[in-house]
């Protein structure tokens, strides 16, 4: 899978926002295409994650955000409209 993002980033916040989003996949013949479009719609959300979003923070070697309250997941909430499967 190679998923391509076009962004606009706000140069004076910082914030990123994802415009349009791209999956690439040889999956041969799905049996049910559907889930195969979530799955990978799903894998280029947690690297959006991965790359963008996600942070161990660490205080003498005690990771300080180990909840989910305290620790930034992205969901679908975090892409616009604009996807292209």
């Amino acid at each position: 899978m190679r998923p391509a993002w076009k962004l606009e980033v706000d140069t004076e916040t910082g914030h990123v926002r994802i415009t349009k989003l791209v999956n690439v996949a040889d999956v041969g013949q799905p049996i049910n295409p559907r889930i195969v479009e979530t799955q990978l719609s799903g894998a280029a959300i947690m690297q959006f994650g991965f790359t963008m979003q996600e942070k161990i923070e660490l205080d003498g070697g005690q990771i300080t955000n180990a909840s989910f309250a305290d620790y930034k997941i992205p969901s679908i909430l975090d892409i616009s409209d604009p996807y292209d499967q």
